[in-house]
């Protein structure tokens, strides 16, 4: 039952993260993104997998943070694999604040300020 129901949890999570909640955090490991629900977390996970792809996961954890239900993409089908893959890269990107980032520099590119570009905290020098 309990897998049947994770299609669902990961179409409605990656839904309502392309509208900017729940809000996702960066655990210990960069590759690693987590959600506080009431009393339980949903943890996203990349891993390098066979032949240099990335194996993505979804888990549930309760509120001790023991996973309670987990799902690898290499164990379902491409459209579910898709979903959790890109369900990833927009919880990294709201935690990385990636569309801010975007702006900043579109923003900065249209303006027609003339000191453009800063000299000061250039990156990648």
């Amino acid at each position: 039952m309990a897998q049947s129901r994770m299609p669902l949890l990961i179409q409605t999570l990656r839904d309502k993260t392309a509208e900017g909640r729940p809000i996702w955090q960066e655990t210990e490991n960069e590759s690693e993104f987590i959600s506080h629900f009431a009393s339980h977390s949903v943890l996203l996970r990349r891993n390098s997998g066979r032949d240099d792809a990335y194996e993505y996961a979804i888990s549930i954890l309760n509120s001790e943070g023991k996973a309670i239900e987990e799902l690898w993409n290499e164990f379902c089908d491409k459209e579910l694999s898709d979903m959790l893959r890109e369900l990833w890269g927009l919880a990294r990107s709201q935690v990385l604040g990636v569309d801010g980032a975007f702006d900043e520099i579109l923003t900065e590119l249209e303006s027609d300020d003339p000191t453009f570009p800063p000299e000061i905290g250039r990156v990648g020098k």
